[in-house]
C-alpha cells in the first residue's frame, strides 16, 4: 500500500495504520534525523538532545504530515513533511 493511500486510511479513522506508515519510512526518518543530528551536533549536546529524540520527533512530524494531507492536490505526502519538521 502507497504513503498516500495509508494516509488517507488513517484519516478515515484506521489510527492503527500509523504503524505500518511509520515502518514503511523508517529509512527516510532515520536518515533525516541523522542528517540533523550531524549539522547540529553541538547544539544537541549542549541541549541534551539524542539522536532518539530526534527520531521521536519525526514520528510526530509525520502524524501532523497525515493531518494535513489532501490527496485531491496530486501532491505525494512526503510533500507534507516538509514544514511539521521543521516546526518540530
Amino acid at each position: 500500500m502507497t504513503n498516500e493511500e495509508l494516509a488517507v486510511r488513517v484519516q478515515a479513522g484506521e489510527r492503527e495504520l500509523m504503524n505500518d506508515l511509520w515502518e514503511q519510512n523508517t529509512g527516510l526518518f532515520y536518515l533525516k534525523a541523522s542528517s540533523l543530528y550531524t549539522r547540529q551536533r553541538e547544539r544537541c549536546d549542549a541541549s541534551g538532545v539524542e539522536f532518539d529524540d530526534l527520531l521521536q520527533t519525526c514520528y510526530f512530524a509525520l502524524c501532523d504530515a497525515v493531518q494535513a494531507f489532501q490527496p485531491d492536490t496530486g501532491y505525494k505526502l512526503m510533500a507534507y513533511l516538509t514544514f511539521p519538521l521543521k516546526n518540530h
